[in-house]
């Protein structure tokens, strides 16, 4: 194999550590290599012939040059430039990049952190929503009561309301519950490589619960054959034992997790027991033009609830757990799999397809007031879906920096809840008894480019349709189909302007759209959905 040689630096030629290299023939075939702590880099060329070398990095602008093998040339330096139109993207930690093919949300002119795999490692958390804590913008409710531990907001909208606001996806898979719920605490922190929160309306890829912006996590994959450990004891009880390990050989790459935590609480009747176990299986074909791959997770998690405190008493007694609560708690039971493909059909077309089968079994116990019945809560969710993806980059516009990427998706849900009125845990009465259906397809398109060197332009539009039927079976059976929302659209708009080189502006619209949870999201009348117009400048 024939060996090209360099050095990504940056304009005042200090090396830049960690440059994503692509180097691309004119079938497609793709070798991906980083620059070392010293900005070098060594990359194989898979044969003969004159090859692209495309050289990207946080806050520079990518780079594209013509390279022949064999070469008699000096080892390449590759001199960035400072991006243009300066970066919205804070990066909390270290991060790998994504490993995604498409733009994500690092592409967008908006508000962007990325929280890295090295900063999230050393975190210890309860539970995986924790993490965004340390994001700007980003509030946690701490609800503390079993597996009803927290939900996120971004800017200011309510955690506690009947609309959820955050889009959640885990490795690209969209993971809210039907009441909008962000589940992720089946993820530990060693298990995952990125998270890429996007505060702001103006992201068009997706559609349901992207109000105020959405959440990305991307789990680690192997890279090399490695494995990586963390045991930890603490106060309140708290043990925990994480495990990641990796094997790659040839194309073949296998991921393996295992994680479990448990803890008394801080409060009387608070001691939760968890664990997860993951597996993640890719092949990598030999021109690298395709990517296969298969993800398996399944957690389980019990808990107990301290119940509700009044004021006086959360002051005087923080520790205390009211006796009616004694027999509050609850379970979660979820399982994941997905399968990905990923093409890369020429050097300016890619393509992927993701598709997904995931179930959530949720049981709470909880008793509000001495005065009131407990009840069991349960929702059973089972949701199935497909996500197709493309982006194109002609090669005439590239050094206008013009992407188009489109996309559809569909998500079929499958729920049923139960109330029953209950004593110690000890059914005594039925009080609700819904089966529901839920089916949403959508699909995107958004093009993207710099006219000029100081101008920088996106816009896309994305339109969701939804159908379903919901049935009460108590007392008799009674069957209502959704409300007509008909087509909802959201047209997303974004502008930047360089004003030199510290200097940046940028202007963004975008609209969300969110419908009524469980029942009220059916009837015969025609409804609009509600939606959320935004607009920001930075």
């Amino acid at each position: 194999m024939l060996t090209i040689r360099g050095q990504v630096v940056d304009p005042d030629g200090k090396p830049i550590a960690g440059a994503e290299l692509r180097l691309t023939d004119p079938n497609g075939r793709l070798v991906l290599g980083r620059s070392a702590s010293e900005g070098r880099f060594a990359i194989e060329a898979p044969g003969l012939g004159r090859f692209t070398l495309q050289v990207r990095a946080i806050g520079f602008v990518a780079t594209v040059l013509d390279v022949t093998v064999p070469t008699g040339d000096p080892p390449v330096q590759l001199r960035l430039v400072r991006q243009q139109q300066l970066s919205t993207v804070q990066v909390i930690g270290g991060t790998t990049g994504s490993r995604d093919l498409h733009p994500g949300a690092d592409a967008l002119l908006g508000a962007v952190s990325v929280l890295g795999g090295d900063q999230i490692a050393r975190e210890n958390v309860a539970f995986a929503q924790e993490l965004l804590r340390k994001v700007p913008g980003v509030y946690r409710a701490e609800f503390n009561q079993g597996i009803v531990s927290g939900d996120i907001g971004i800017r200011g909208f309510n955690t506690e309301s009947e609309i959820a606001s955050t889009k959640l996806l885990i490795d690209g898979i969209p993971s809210n519950l039907n009441s909008g719920v962000s589940e992720m605490n089946a993820l530990f922190p060693l298990e995952i490589g990125r998270m890429d929160v996007v505060r702001g309306t103006n992201d068009p890829r997706f559609g349901m619960f992207n109000l105020a912006g959405n959440v990305s996590v991307e789990t680690a994959q192997a890279k090399g054959t490695y494995v990586t450990s963390r045991l930890q004891g603490g106060s309140f009880g708290t043990q925990e034992a994480q495990v990641l390990g990796g094997v790659t050989a040839g194309g073949f790459s296998q991921t393996l997790f295992a994680g479990a935590r448990r803890s008394d609480g801080y409060r009387a009747n608070s001691a939760s027991d968890k664990w997860t176990a993951s597996g993640k299986w890719f092949y990598t074909s030999d021109s690298a033009r395709v990517r296969v791959g298969l993800i398996a997770r399944t957690h389980r998690l019990d808990t107990d609830a301290p119940g509700y405190l009044t004021r006086d008493e959360s002051r005087r007694t923080p520790q205390f757990s009211p006796a009616f609560s004694s027999t509050d708690g609850g379970s979660v039971d979820s399982d994941h799999g997905s399968l990905h493909l990923d093409v890369r059909q020429t050097a300016t077309l890619v393509w992927s397809l993701k598709a997904y089968t995931q179930r959530f079994d949720r049981i709470r116990y909880v008793r509000f007031t001495a005065a009131g019945a407990q009840q069991e809560r349960i929702e059973d969710e089972r949701q199935t879906g497909a996500i197709a993806t493309a982006t194109w980059r002609p090669a005439r516009l590239a050094a206008k920096q013009f992407v188009l990427t489109g996309g559809a998706d569909v998500q079929q849900q499958r729920n049923e809840q139960f109330r029953f009125r209950t004593l110690e845990r000890v059914r005594q009465a039925t009080l609700r008894d819904f089966d529901f259906s839920l089916d949403n397809a959508g699909a995107f398109v958004q093009a993207s480019g710099a006219p000029t060197d100081w101008l920088t332009l996106s816009a896309g539009i994305r339109a969701d349709q939804l159908s379903g039927s919901f049935t009460n079976n108590l007392p008799a059976p009674s069957t209502l189909p959704i409300l007509d929302y008909g087509t909802i659209t959201q047209p997303k708009l974004s502008a930047g302007i360089r004003l030199n080189d510290r200097l940046s502006a940028y202007a963004n619209y975008g609209r969300g759209f969110q419908i009524g949870t469980g029942p009220a999201a059916y009837g015969r009348s025609p409804l609009r959905a509600s939606v959320n117009d935004g607009a920001e400048v930075g």
